[in-house]
């Protein structure tokens, strides 16, 4: 089998038995007659050794496991059912080996084969398209519908071609796009490896075009780390390629979207790659006339910059944040260990660096991670201050600036994470607890506190209102936020053990809405939602402040703002830890218990009791957290 491989400019061939090879080394197993070997080579004659290597990377990274799953062989078309071919369990086809036109079958059209469902003769489910272009191959893993990619996914690629595409629903990290750079030329081979920044991308699509751009994560050289657990990229982007390799796309929207997704990245990378993607996306019309949809509900820019400006002031007491801090950290006393290391995330982390560099737990180094220096630099000075006097030996303090959802930490280098009040400002939540769980050692313990849905209810309403009154429509002016009912959701999706979430509804008072909204920026917590009003008209702040009085004002005069705390604890998973007993191990009935205790509520005891979860209410006084309710979950 020979093909020319573009990359490198040579002719490049690779017999069947190589071919199997890398196969069984991609995760793939073979068995099957001469017409399965023709399935196979079939698949991989599209594609040079290179790009053959990343794909055999990217799947052995995965660690699937292999198993069997039924594919066909396709004729001017059409598919029918062949012999069956072994292909990844984890990829949720259907494992059924009866013949079924919407079983996993091969179709090849022109210069792409397919490997997946098939439903009516189009692509239906879960599958896998691979095709080679004329100076770069292209594989597609992801979910089908209606022939056409459609949903959140991931693309691999390699040459000059920017590729968008899906990933499937099981992985346990998120959508992603991998664009690697073209293979080096021999020269370049034997003068030695470069630098390389790699860039891993949300993307959604319908219909198999992107619909928009999402965040963005860079990898540089062999260090992993960014949004998705677990991904290493084969190679990367020379600095100097990235605005040029992202500007090549299929038509001037798609062009539109890329380009516009280098130039907000490249503002924060380099000053001339963003100059030379500027330039690029002035040259096309259809950039500056077209929607470009962002998937980022946050932005982070700005959200940096609140917490600038919050850690102009002193660390002052706060009661709202010492308690959430307090509350969070009071759960290591559960823990019969200690924590050597401890990563602290953004939002409160300045209290909870403050408390954990004191020894707490066992804790020998506390690793400070934030958006913003000034933070960090305030939280350092408070820590210095704080310890210099105690007797016991100096916790060692360390403060990192890093994006708020690319985390540069290495797996296994962290007994504790701990992030109090900042998730709720990350776009991609389940990113950054799976890299949490990456960080973690073994048995190591997550420990998060992010605002909830019920947040800031009061204000939510009243501005509904005064909106609604003076402009006759509504904008929004609160960003939105979890449920509770997610919470346990994003644990078991960051692959964390023995997850637990509780929440707390706290009330703090306020003399009126200016003071709530001078606390609300002293925390950084001014809103940062992407798709909002720059300024609030004056008589709509007025509207506001006034309905908020009418509406939820107590005797004293003083206003409340409800704010929802949901704790989550989860541990990175370990043999040791317990485990969930066997279904149908149990060897008592839960009629025999009805039995032997009785109906519920016969002794009075089913309803009417203290149950758990009652609300305590205590002392009121302004600008303090006056009551509580928690509830576990």
């Amino acid at each position: 089998m020979l093909w020319q491989d573009s990359g490198c400019g040579a002719q490049c061939s690779m017999s069947l038995q190589d071919a199997e090879q890398l196969a069984v080394d991609a995760g793939f197993t073979f068995k099957g007659d001469d017409s399965t070997r023709a399935d196979l080579q079939t698949m991989f004659e599209h594609f040079d050794v290179n790009s053959l290597s990343s794909f055999r990377r990217l799947f052995s990274t995965h660690q699937l496991r292999p198993g069997p799953l039924p594919v066909g062989t396709a004729t001017g078309g059409k598919a029918k059912r062949g012999k069956a071919t072994c292909l990844p369990a984890d990829y949720g086809g259907s494992s059924s080996s009866s013949a079924s036109s919407s079983g996993w079958q091969v179709q090849q059209e022109g210069e792409s084969v397919y490997i997946g469902g098939v439903k009516n003769g189009k692509r239906e489910g879960s599958g896998i398209l691979l095709s080679r272009g004329r100076s770069s191959w292209q594989l597609h893993i992801g979910q089908f519908a209606e022939g056409s990619c459609n949903g959140l996914g991931v693309v691999t690629s390699s040459g000059g071609e920017r590729l968008e595409g899906n990933f499937l629903d099981g992985m346990p990290w998120g959508p992603a796009v991998y664009i690697f750079a073209p293979p080096q030329q021999p020269e370049q081979a034997a003068a030695g490896p470069a630098s390389h920044r790699s860039r891993l991308q949300y993307v959604g699509m319908m219909n198999g075009r992107p619909l928009g751009m999402g965040r963005t994560a860079w990898t540089d050289g062999s260090q992993e780390f960014g949004q998705f657990d677990g991904l290493t990229c084969c190679q990367g982007l020379e600095e100097a390629e990235v605005s040029g390799v992202l500007a090549v796309a299929d038509d001037n929207s798609s062009k539109a979207r890329a380009l516009e997704a280098a130039i907000q990245e490249a503002l924060r990378q380099d000053p001339l790659i963003a100059q030379q993607a500027q330039s690029l996306f002035e040259s096309v019309p259809a950039a500056r006339t077209t929607g470009i949809t962002q998937l980022d509900m946050f932005d982070g820019p700005l959200k940096a910059l609140h917490r600038d400006r919050a850690a102009q002031s002193p660390l002052a007491p706060d009661p709202l944040v010492d308690e959430v801090a307090t509350r969070l950290l009071d759960r290591l006393e559960d823990c019969r260990r200690s924590f050597e290391t401890a990563i602290v995330l953004g939002g409160a982390g300045a209290k909870v660096a403050e408390r954990l560099a004191g020894g707490r737990s066992g804790i020998q180094q506390v690793i400070h991670v934030d958006t913003s220096m000034a933070m960090l630099e305030r939280a350092r000075s408070h820590v210095e201050a704080s310890s210099s006097g105690r007797q016991q030996p100096h916790t060692r303090y360390v403060h990192w600036q890093a994006d708020s959802e690319i985390l540069p930490l290495e797996p296994g280098c962290a007994d504790l994470v701990v992030s109090c009040l900042g998730l709720h400002w990350v776009n991609d939540v389940p990113g950054v607890m799976a890299q949490c769980r990456h960080a973690l050692k073994p048995d190591g313990l997550f420990l998060g506190a992010m605002l909830g849905g019920q947040t800031l209810q009061e204000l939510r309403i009243a501005c509904t209102v005064a909106q609604q009154d003076r402009e006759g429509g509504v904008s929004p002016r609160v960003s939105p936020l979890a449920q509770v009912r997610d919470a346990g959701n994003l644990l078991m999706r960051a692959g964390l053990a023995i997850p637990a979430v509780d929440v707390d509804d706290i009330q703090v008072h306020y003399a009126d809405v200016v003071q709530l909204v001078q606390h609300l920026r002293s925390m950084g917590e001014s809103s940062g939602l992407t798709k909002r009003r720059q300024q609030l008209p004056r008589d709509v702040a007025l509207a506001a402040a006034a309905a908020y009085a009418g509406l939820f004002a107590e005797e004293d005069g003083s206003i409340p703002a409800t704010y929802e705390v949901i704790y989550m604890t989860g541990w990175a998973p370990h043999p040791g830890q317990q485990q969930p007993a066997k279904r149908g191990s149990a060897t008592v009935s839960f009629e025999a218990l009805e039995k032997e205790l009785g109906p519920e509520g016969e002794d009075g005891s089913g309803s009417g009791g203290g149950a758990a979860g009652a609300s305590s209410d205590g002392t009121s006084s302004k600008g303090e957290a006056t009551s509580t309710d928690s509830k576990g979950v």
